[in-house]
């Protein structure tokens, strides 16, 4: 009893703890929340699994189909999860969506009914369940989600980029190695030869899964040494609390244990909510700081363009302005005859008008060459 309580411990911490700081990383991806589901079904089927293992044969059924009724989440989800890895938004239809929880609501229902596990054998100390007539169809729908979710992974894992093959391949080699355990020993070895020895083994076979799933979605964020530090220290602390908490020798010292672990559970979560807090400002700092070089850049690109413009035009007006004094002024001198005094004075104020246009233009120039350094 001790050794199954032990070893549902460490999964269910393990599991769980992932589940969180997951979670806490992007509270708004879709494939963080589905990895926090699936680590909440896994880690309520795993308390499940023990309590079937350790509790009275009268009891034992209800366990034993909580046990299946926690597993069908855990399918289902996992599948979702990898359809839609590595988007962040949903990219399954609502159509599609409400299919998929629809089943997974009507098989979770059957579990617990005497449809799928109509009852349980006793051999000594062994409790066995007996399938009952929706067996196949639980089957039907269990297994065919698995095999669909293997193969998404491996037709992502060959269609994937080289950077983004080596997420794909740990997801992949992590959830392999872990189904087969599961299926192998806790469910064809229970359905067709009756043997239960490896079922307290359930909740640690599950655990190559949630690593490998954890990598592929906390990649780019491994490399935050801040984030990891916090991260592996607040594991190492409730490991060790929970290796207090399995060797405690009285209930007043399993009582206090647990209390201080819970404690440091509590505290670690805080610690690594505020550094992801504090990376994540920092990370926006930066981002703003890039969006800031590039409008400065962009501002300079465009006071670059309008000296030019200023320039080019000024000069182009200069040409003409030139060209009407000089006609102007010839015909005050009468170059091309008398002219006669009616008109003189309107060609003078003609010329004193051009004359400020002319410096008008100049001040441009002189502004222009100023900007250019000249």
């Amino acid at each position: 009893m001790i050794i199954e309580l032990a070893y549902t411990l460490i999964a269910v911490f393990t599991i769980a703890f992932l589940g969180i700081l997951v979670l806490f990383h992007d509270k708004k991806s879709v494939p963080n929340i589905l990895f926090f589901s699936i680590c909440t079904s896994t880690t309520l089927w795993s308390i499940s699994n023990y309590f079937s293992l350790t509790t009275s044969p009268e009891q034992a059924l209800f366990w034993i189909r909580l046990v299946l009724f926690f597993a069908v989440p855990h399918v289902i989800l996992f599948f979702l999860f990898v359809y839609n890895f590595p988007h962040r938004n949903l990219v399954v239809s609502k159509g599609r969506l409400l299919m998929l929880l629809f089943l997974m609501g009507g098989t979770m229902a059957l579990t617990v009914s005497p449809f799928v596990f109509s009852g349980v054998k006793i051999y000594g100390e062994s409790v066995v369940p007996i399938p009952g007539p929706m067996m196949p169809f639980f089957s039907l729908v269990i297994l065919p989600f698995l095999i669909l979710a293997l193969v998404v992974l491996i037709y992502k894992y060959v269609r994937a980029t080289k950077n983004e093959k080596k997420q794909w391949a740990f997801m992949l080699f992590g959830t392999s190695l872990s189904y087969v355990l599961i299926i192998g020993t806790n469910f064809l070895l229970v359905v067709f030869f009756s043997n239960t020895y490896f079922i307290p083994l359930g909740p640690l076979f599950m655990l190559p899964t949630f690593i490998g799933m954890t990598y592929a979605v906390l990649r780019y964020h491994l490399f935050n040494f801040k984030t990891v530090a916090a991260e592996i220290f607040t594991f190492i602390i409730l490991s060790i609390s929970l290796f207090e908490i399995l060797i405690s020798r009285s209930s007043l010292e399993l009582s206090l244990r647990i209390a201080i672990f819970i404690l440091f559970f509590i505290f670690g979560i805080l610690l690594i909510r505020g550094v992801l807090r504090e990376v994540e400002q920092r990370e926006k700092l930066a981002e703003l700081n890039k969006k800031l070089q590039v409008a400065y850049e962009e501002v300079e690109r465009l006071s670059k363009a309008k000296s030019e413009f200023i320039s080019i035009a000024s000069h182009q007006l200069r040409t003409p302005l030139t060209a009407i004094k000089g006609y102007i002024s010839m015909i005050l001198e009468g170059s091309y005859g008398k002219i006669v005094d009616k008109a003189k004075t309107p060609m003078e104020n003609v010329y004193k008008s051009n004359e400020r246009l002319i410096k008008l233009v100049n001040d441009l120039l002189s502004i222009s060459r100023l900007e250019s350094g000249k």
